[in-house]
């Protein structure tokens, strides 16, 4: 080689490799797997799971940091017990429909694996719902001080039942009602917080004969009841 002549260095091609930024060590790639959630009713309590494993070694990875989200929301963030399975127990509280869960491993400081995530479709029915029955009607006294209490003088008349879930009996909380007395609608009021619906009939004598309904026409969480009383 002639002097002052430097030799031409080989183009060295690059490595891509995936590293672990604290440990300088390759990453191994990760799947997330959602087994199958199939149809669930509105307000059903269910456990969403999601396994991480290893592609290489096909271990999983416990203590994976693993984010449930649905429809890019997030719901919950949990940690993989042995064998990479994470659970989450979610009520279910989005709209009947078809919904995307999705579950997102984030690798923790040393853990030598790469960012995955997998996702399963989730379809939300409407849940069927039904009237407590026998309904609850009590009768307040009315008479006048001094009077009796008795069948022959006007008593207010107070009416309840529930309104739940079937099965698990949740209650429907704040939807409206219809409540009939003899073909004659007497009231709509909304269930409270525990599906409990209260309605004052005004004053009647025991013995007139009380028959009526209470109807629940359905919303876009509930499907319809109704309870002949």
């Amino acid at each position: 080689m002639p002097a002052g002549n430097t030799p031409a260095k080989t183009p060295v091609s690059p490595l891509v490799t995936n590293i672990v930024p604290n440990g300088g060590l390759i990453a191994q790639q990760a799947m997330v797997e959602i087994p199958a959630i199939g149809s669930q009713a509105y307000g059903a309590n269910v456990t969403l799971q999601a396994v991480v494993v290893g592609k290489q070694d096909n271990q999983g990875v416990a203590n994976a940091n693993v984010s449930f989200s649905v429809d890019g929301k997030v719901i919950g963030n949990v940690s993989a017990g042995p064998g990479g399975i994470a659970r989450l127990d979610y009520k279910l509280d989005v709209d009947p429909g078809s919904h995307t869960v999705e579950a997102q491993f984030t690798p923790s400081a040393g853990m030598r694996y790469q960012k995955a995530k997998g996702d399963a479709m989730l379809t939300v029915t409407k849940a069927n719902v039904a009237f407590r029955s026998p309904v609850s009607l009590v009768w307040i006294c009315e008479a006048p001080y001094g009077n009796p209490c008795d069948k022959h003088n006007p008593s207010t008349l107070a009416f309840s039942t529930f309104l739940n879930t079937v099965p698990g009996g949740a209650g429907a909380a704040g939807v409206p009602v219809i409540v009939r007395v003899l073909g004659t609608v007497r009231g709509t009021p909304k269930t409270d917080a525990n599906g409990e619906v209260v309605l004052n009939l005004g004053s009647h004598t025991e013995t007139d004969h009380i028959k009526g309904s209470v109807e629940f026409p359905g919303d876009k969480h509930y499907a319809p009841a109704t309870l002949n009383f």
